[in-house]
């Protein structure tokens, strides 16, 4: 790893608050570490810088070529194994979500490392539907929890049922569950031992936050999570049960809050039915705004016209991407709005929203004068951007 490379890693971390672990140096490795993915690179004609980058290269398209066999038949993967090179295996590190070395070494003549991986599954699945390997993208999947009171008064719910269970979602949950079955998105089934977190810990910002939302994608493969707490009270004076019913969508790719909304709804009748016909009627109550809210996440997409997806490679040193950024968000003839999509060791991706022809943008960022380097084009499409950083003479290979 070359200096500069150490230097932004550290700045991304101070920055976006990013987790890289300690790097964990294998001495005499007789096996990989559990959970990770192997890269091997030889040694021969080479440093032992270059080999480390080609080892941890291999490691991404391992990961990456295990991800497309989990996704298409192996028919496909076989026949189409050209295709694949092309539009995927060539630049498998662009699929790579997030990363972390655990081990590395000398191991006779290579180089090996041992990667902790997360692929971006959104990006590969878009990668593999444009190539028209993928038929459909999978509808989105919710892992949806609501805490309610049970008979006998505790908050339950399948998600801090013991491992022993089985335990029944609770009556919000199966309201909702129906409505969101119902407008085509998938909802994970109950699975008694699974992560015990109140829904306040996902809810509420932090580090521990962060921590909990990557685990429940990675696990569950989720794309929304909508997570909520019912209460119920007895009105003083009235022959009435009230429930409230808090809940909060989370965008896990992102980590993004989508919305927060509350509904109330009362009952005439007494004791465990009365609590029962409440909650069913808070949950009846918040499903048509909860739907509405998600879907506006596709609405607001529409609306703003095409999406482009902006990669740059060779992004070495931070200030870089600083640059880049700063220039985005100028203003530019059709771009409407700017959201840094992916932000890892040599790249990042953008993606951008609005009118503009991605050849006209990618004229437009390869003809600016940044301090220090500029882009150059490597690929241009209809929905994507690829370019690449380039020092200018005397300023070294990488900015």
């Amino acid at each position: 790893m070359t200096r500069p490379f150490r230097i932004w890693l550290a700045a991304v971390a101070c920055a976006l608050g990013a987790f890289f672990g300690p790097l964990a140096f294998g001495q005499g490795l007789t096996s990989p570490p559990p959970g990770t993915v192997e890269g091997r690179a030889p040694l021969t004609g080479k440093d032992p810088a270059q080999a480390r980058e080609l080892a941890m290269e291999q490691a991404f398209r391992n990961q990456v070529m295990a991800e497309v066999a989990s996704r298409l038949p192996k028919k496909t993967v076989k026949e189409k194994s050209a295709e694949l090179e092309r539009a995927v295996y060539s630049h498998s590190q662009e699929f790579i979500g997030r990363y972390q070395i655990v081990a590395e070494q000398p191991q006779g003549a290579d180089y090996v490392v041992y990667l902790e991986l997360e692929v971006a599954g959104a990006l590969l699945d878009d990668a593999l539907a444009k190539a028209g390997l993928l038929q459909s993208v999978k509808p989105p999947a919710v892992f949806l929890v609501v805490l309610e009171p049970g008979p006998a008064g505790p908050a339950e719910s399948w998600w801090k049922a013991p491992p022993t269970g089985p335990v029944q979602p609770s009556r919000a949950e199966q309201v909702l569950k129906q409505e969101l079955a119902a407008h085509g998105y998938t909802v994970i089934e109950p699975q008694p031992g699974g992560p015990r977190i109140a829904p306040e810990k996902v809810t509420n910002p932090g580090a521990e936050r962060d921590q909990v939302l990557r685990q429940l994608q990675k696990d569950f493969r989720a794309d929304l999570l909508v997570v909520g707490k019912a209460t119920i009270h007895s009105l003083e004076g009235r022959p009435l049960i009230q429930a409230e019913l808090a809940l909060a969508g989370v965008k896990l790719e992102s980590q993004e809050t989508l919305f927060r909304l509350e509904r109330t709804a009362e009952s005439a009748q007494t004791g465990e039915q009365g609590a029962g016909q409440a909650l069913t009627r808070a949950a009846q109550a918040a499903a048509p705004e909860l739907l509405q809210r998600l879907r506006a996440q596709t609405a607001i997409s529409a609306e703003a016209g095409r999406t482009v997806d902006l990669t740059i490679l060779n992004v070495f040193a931070y200030p870089v991407y600083r640059r880049v950024d700063e220039r985005l968000r100028q203003p530019i003839p059709g771009v409407k709005s700017v959201a840094l999509h992916i932000l890892s060791p040599g790249r990042v991706v953008f993606r951008i929203r609005g009118t503009a022809e991605a050849s006209a943008l990618a004229q437009i960022l390869t003809q600016e004068s940044f301090p220090g380097f500029h882009l150059e084009e490597i690929e241009v499409s209809a929905e994507s951007i690829r370019l690449n950083a380039k020092g200018l003479p005397g300023l070294g290979a990488s900015p």
